[in-house]
């Protein structure tokens, strides 16, 4: 949805930047012909004006104006996705909760501790296995609480909803493997045959919820709050293996969503061919024939120091 609200803008600017320019030029004197019109341009056109509709319906539903809206679209652009976001927050409140554990500053480390439950669950609904369940659940309650055309319509926006978290994510490593379910369940929904979606829409939350990436968070959080019990007993040796345990799980984390770069190593130099010699600073000659000599200065000669004269 985010982001065809991002074309859409893109779309909006783009048209009230040509309409401005369009708008400063004098009238040309030569005009086209009905004969020059094509039937893609008038399709072009229509979409053109859908899309127009689609913004200034947004726009009275929010109340902003297209600078706010183009505003908005930049942002989107230059920020980092919400799962780095979280991530980084996440890891920078656990240095502060690291600190006041060894500091052994119980005051201080309680409302840390508070704070990094909401930051872990936030994470891990940035996932895009969590996303895919988010969206195949809402799925499975507007079966029961809708009925007929509106139940196919909001079923198919929420499969199609999961398929593009599948397709489009930038951490291939965490998205789970349901996309051909995710397609047969939305083509059985498209087709009226809700009946045959619905196993499929649960075995796809079953596989989602088992994906390596989940559990790796459900064990973050318990050691979430394995930390927050042991600083009420001031056991401060178990809060900080707690806190050691919840930093290695996020690393795990880290290295898929920042993958470390290839490391890249330079090719050996070709051996000299047979009949060729390899010379320092000198590329060898074409036909295999040895470089010219380089004339060398004559060798400095070097006196003895001389004792001095009195």
């Amino acid at each position: 949805m985010r982001s065809s609200i991002y074309l859409c803008l893109c779309i909006a600017v783009l048209l009230t930047l040509s309409s401005c320019r369009l708008s400063q030029q004098p009238p040309s004197v030569t005009r086209p012909t009905p004969a020059t019109t094509t039937q893609p341009a008038v399709e072009a056109s229509s979409e053109r004006d859908k899309i127009l509709q689609e913004i200034l319906d947004y726009q009275k539903r929010t109340g902003e104006d297209i600078e706010s809206l183009a505003v908005a679209m930049r942002q989107g652009e230059l920020a980092a996705p919400a799962l780095e976001q979280d991530l980084d927050a996440a890891r920078m409140l656990l240095r502060s909760v690291q600190d006041a554990a060894n500091d052994q500053q119980l005051d201080t480390l309680l409302p840390l501790l508070h704070r990094l439950g909401p930051a872990l669950r936030a994470l891990e609904g940035d996932l895009p296995a969590a996303v895919v369940v988010r969206y195949m659940e809402r799925a499975l309650v507007v079966s029961q609480r809708y009925s007929g055309q509106e139940a196919i319509n909001l079923m198919s926006s929420a499969l199609l909803a999961a398929r593009n978290t599948c397709q489009n994510s930038s951490f291939a490593t965490l998205v789970p493997n349901v996309d051909g379910q995710l397609k047969s369940a939305k083509d059985n929904v498209d087709s009226a045959h809700l009946d045959r979606a619905l196993p499929v829409i649960r075995q796809i939350i079953e596989n989602a919820a088992a994906h390596a990436s989940l559990t790796l968070m459900a064990s973050c959080r318990a050691s979430a709050r394995g930390a927050e019990e042991a600083a009420h007993r001031q056991a401060w040796r178990v809060v900080q293996a707690e806190l050691e345990q919840l930093d290695s799980e996020l690393r795990k984390l880290e290295a898929e969503v920042r993958p470390a770069p290839a490391v890249t190593t330079e090719a050996p130099a070709a051996a000299p061919a047979a009949g060729e010699t390899a010379v320092p600073g000198q590329e060898p000659t074409a036909g295999g024939q040895p470089p010219a000599p380089v004339p060398q200065p004559p060798a400095e000669t070097t006196q003895p120091m001389q004792p001095a004269t009195q």
